[in-house]
C-alpha cells in the first residue's frame, strides 16, 4: 500500500513532483484481501470479510458483503 501513501502525501502536502512512478495502488483493503484469497485458490467469502472487519477493531459481522464489480455472477 506504499503507492497509496505516496499519492496521499502528494495530495495532502501540496507536493508538485515532476513524475511519480507508482506500482499497484489498491482500491480498498477488502478487495486486496479478496484478490489474495482468489490467487491462492481459496473462496474469498466470508474469509476476507472476517479478516478485514476484525483488523478494523470491530466485531466480525457479515451484513452485506462489499465486493468489486463482476464478482457475483458468471456473466463477468
Amino acid at each position: 500500500m506504499g503507492a497509496v501513501a505516496v499519492m496521499r502525501a502528494i495530495s495532502l502536502h501540496d507536493i508538485q513532483p515532476d513524475a511519480a512512478i507508482l506500482e499497484s495502488p489498491f482500491d480498498r483493503l477488502l478487495s486486496t484481501v479478496c484478490h489474495r484469497f482468489e490467487a491462492m485458490g481459496i473462496p474469498s467469502f466470508p474469509g476476507a470479510e472476517l479478516i478485514v472487519s476484525s483488523s478494523q477493531g470491530s466485531e466480525p459481522h457479515i451484513a452485506a458483503p462489499q465486493r468489486p464489480k463482476g464478482r457475483w455472477g458468471a456473466n463477468e
